[in-house]
């Protein structure tokens, strides 16, 4: 049974081999209290600690190579938003996260049924993760707003938003999301779901957003029940994502199913003229956005 303060998680992160992710995410130093057993056999650690940038509570076993996650007993993690943590942790989860720059209350974190090698082999890394991270504001030049070119401006810095609970699944290195969704301004509910491998990095992520959020020309269309959802997949690497619009959308062949008959006047100013001014063709404004099919 100890009790240790002043702990260096650089020190830490040396022995984990972890490349400083306990540095960034929980900040230095630590003060832990842990109880051992079976010390001389399969130790199991039950700890509790502090940080700067931390408050939480885990019981891990060790067993040669590998640390995991005692079954049934999740981890429990309070985080504080630091630029650290949103380069290290929160890119890596995802580019939406990277993106978060300043939240309502501390990020909640929950993981169970956690197993990864302590040779820093990511394939072998497998758990699952829920994260709480509730109300916050978005870089308004982040890779979301740029989907939403109404607030991808200098004159507004941070956007607020809100996030739905996020419910990861790690697999041999590749998080699986189940969707959630994020709603910006109060107004738009952006999905997300898919794939972040973190062996090689790479991303196969879709998202959806509004045609409303395209431009002035294309809120003619409100005379719609529904607003129409643009797919978009996101793929390139957690460093350099890359947006598309799905290939395999079909703006044209949705307007004629929502019987656009009914509609006339609205669809005929949207894509037609308005103020003695020619309004963009939303694909045009699509093809602009995303450099193309």
């Amino acid at each position: 049974h100890m009790a240790c303060t002043g702990i260096d998680t650089q020190l830490l992160d040396a022995i984990c081999k972890s490349d400083g992710i306990l540095h960034d995410t929980l900040g230095a130093p630590l003060a832990v209290e842990v109880i051992v057993s079976d010390i001389l056999g399969k130790p199991v650690l039950q700890m509790a600690g502090t940080a700067p940038n931390a408050l939480f509570e885990t019981a891990l076993v060790l067993d040669n190579d590998t640390i995991s996650t005692v079954k049934d007993v999740p981890t429990t993690i309070e985080l504080q938003l630091s630029p650290t943590l949103t380069q290290h942790l929160l890119k890596d989860l995802g580019p939406v996260l990277a993106d978060i720059r300043s939240v309502q209350h501390p990020i909640q974190m929950q993981i169970s049924n956690a197993s990864a090698s302590l040779n820093n082999d990511i394939s072998a890394l497998n758990g699952t993760i829920n994260i709480d991270i509730g109300e916050v504001e978005l870089d308004s030049g982040s890779l979301t707003m740029k989907l939403l070119p109404m607030f991808n401006t200098k004159h507004v810095e941070h956007i607020p938003a809100s996030f739905e609970p996020i419910h990861i699944v790690i697999n041999n290195g590749i998080a699986s999301y189940k969707e959630f969704r994020l709603i910006l301004a109060n107004k738009f509910s952006i999905p997300y779901s898919g794939t972040i491998n973190l062996n090689n990095r790479k991303l196969n992520l879709r998202s959806a957003i509004p045609l409303t959020g395209l431009g002035y020309s294309i809120k003619e269309l409100r005379g719609l029940t529904e607003d129409i959802d643009v797919p978009i997949i996101i793929k390139g690497t957690i460093d350099s994502p890359i947006a598309k619009v799905d290939p395999k959308f079909d703006l044209g062949k949705l307007l004629q199913d929502a019987a656009l008959s009914a509609f006339g006047e609205a669809i005929g100013g949207a894509l037609g003229e308005r103020d003695g001014e020619e309004a963009p063709n939303p694909l045009d404004l699509l093809d602009e956005l995303f450099g193309g099919k």
